[in-house]
């Protein structure tokens, strides 16, 4: 309960001064056995699901970062033309895995489709996402992507990946997802050496609520029903 009060008192002023987020920051290729040895369970298993799915892996990277190393896994499904990864970022105390399908549209959005456990920390126009953390199997979750998909289509044409270039791709599009962070007021327009922007003072506050109890469940309970309102319409 203490622990509670203090992170919803005292957080948004740690993030504040010890907190910063990728502004596009260079991803080091590995190889998809490093990458793997650093995912959990459920992922090395995931992973084997894509294959299942006719998915072919076109590269692994690490993001590294003062606070947290990311690591993930790119797979394409050459008829599909479906873009996948696995995921899984760790910050020495705690890890955090997920599958994640996207799509990219002509209008400049991308559409997100996950079995991420926690909501997405800031909200912009140029990125849709949906999450459906209770279901592991991928098959599952390329489904559902496929019939939101379909939906999105209406209002916009797909863009294929670059597959030849995916890790030059998804760094790109870090720092668009960055640039749109700057024009909501979430972060500063510097960007240091580490290819990083400090975060605004409500963009702490942000980024804090939706990491702690009681809001971070609020949140993550709202984002799943809205994920499940889109599917009931697609």
């Amino acid at each position: 309960m203490l622990n509670t009060l203090l992170m919803n008192t005292l957080g948004p002023f740690v993030v504040w001064k010890g907190t910063k987020l990728n502004a596009g920051a260079p991803l080091r290729q590995i190889s998809d056995e490093e990458c793997m040895a650093e995912m959990p369970d459920d992922l090395i298993q995931a992973a084997h699901g894509f294959d299942q799915l006719r998915f072919r892996s076109i590269g692994s990277a690490v993001l590294e970062a003062p606070d947290c190393d990311t690591f993930c896994r790119l797979f394409w499904h050459d008829d599909l033309k479906i873009v996948a990864v696995c995921m899984s970022a760790n910050n020495g105390t705690e890890q955090l895995g997920y599958v994640e399908f996207s799509q990219y549209f002509s209008d400049g959005t991308t559409l997100e489709v996950s079995n991420n456990p926690l909501p997405q920390p800031y909200t912009v126009p140029i990125k849709t996402n949906y999450r459906f953390p209770k279901l592991m199997d991928p098959a599952d979750l390329l489904a559902i992507f496929l019939r939101l998909r379909t939906q999105y289509e209406k209002n916009a044409k797909r863009v294929d990946f670059d597959v030849e270039n995916g890790l030059e791709v998804i760094q790109q599009h870090m720092a668009e997802e960055s640039n749109a962070l700057l024009e909501k007021g979430f972060v500063k327009p510097d960007i240091d050496e580490n290819h990083m922007r400090a975060l605004t003072f409500y963009g702490a506050l942000c980024l804090t609520y939706r990491s702690v109890a009681p809001w971070r469940n609020l949140i993550g309970y709202l984002s799943e029903r809205k994920s499940q309102k889109a599917l009931q319409v697609a």
